[in-house]
């Protein structure tokens, strides 16, 4: 039993390291990065969203027939209802053809 390693083993934390400070390089990039980006998309404005749902409800049909006509999920109509979708012109031209009615298109910026 000589080849048995009988010592007890002890596991402990290591200490926290300390935070280094960031150099002013790193500095300099965080201030530019808060200042000049902006994080938001073009949005569908009020009218759009009500004459979308004026002309589907023209037609009869529900978000889910729509979305059935179109192949898209019914969470896509809903979105686009409700204003939260990143509009697409190509989409909406395909909506107006299933509507048969003219929808006010994205400006372009």
């Amino acid at each position: 039993m000589n080849h048995q390693d009988w010592d007890p083993v002890i596991f402990t934390k290591d200490k926290p390291k300390e935070k280094k400070t960031q150099n002013s390089h790193s500095q300099k990039n965080n201030k530019l990065d808060n200042e000049t980006e902006s994080f938001s998309h073009k949005k569908l404005d009020s009218n759009f969203k009500s004459t979308m749902q004026r002309a589907r409800l023209a037609c009869k049909m529900s978000q889910k027939d729509l979305a059935t006509k179109l192949n898209v999920k019914p969470q896509v109509i809903m979105s686009y209802e409700c204003g939260k979708c990143i509009p697409d012109n190509g989409f909406i031209a395909r909506m107006e053809r299933v509507l048969k009615c003219k929808l006010p298109r994205a400006s372009k910026k």
